[in-house]
């Protein structure tokens, strides 16, 4: 699962460039049961702190069997890493 952190308010440039690659690599992955694509407003759902939020978008993936092992996404904002990012991780 990757699961998009997000100030819904936001309007950053990164927010911004970020949001239709975001929905985009959603419809790319919704008929594959392995891989959820999912945002939440971080304002409002009170992350965890071990969740390493310092900025707005955060990316983390979460095995779908070990999800207390997440992951920070430090790559490109783009389709093409973000496709490779999650092909890489899904199991």
């Amino acid at each position: 699962q990757l699961a998009c952190p997000l100030d819904l308010g936001c309007h950053s440039v990164h927010c911004q460039k970020l949001a239709p690659i975001y929905e985009k690599l959603g419809q790319m992955y919704s008929s594959d049961e392995k891989v959820v694509i999912a945002k939440f407003d971080a304002n409002d759902n009170d992350p965890k702190p071990e969740f390493q939020i310092s900025g707005f978008p955060t990316l983390l993936f979460f095995p779908a069997n070990d999800k207390r092992n997440f992951v920070v996404y430090k790559g490109m904002r783009n389709l093409e890493s973000l496709v490779k990012f999650v092909n890489e991780n899904k199991k």
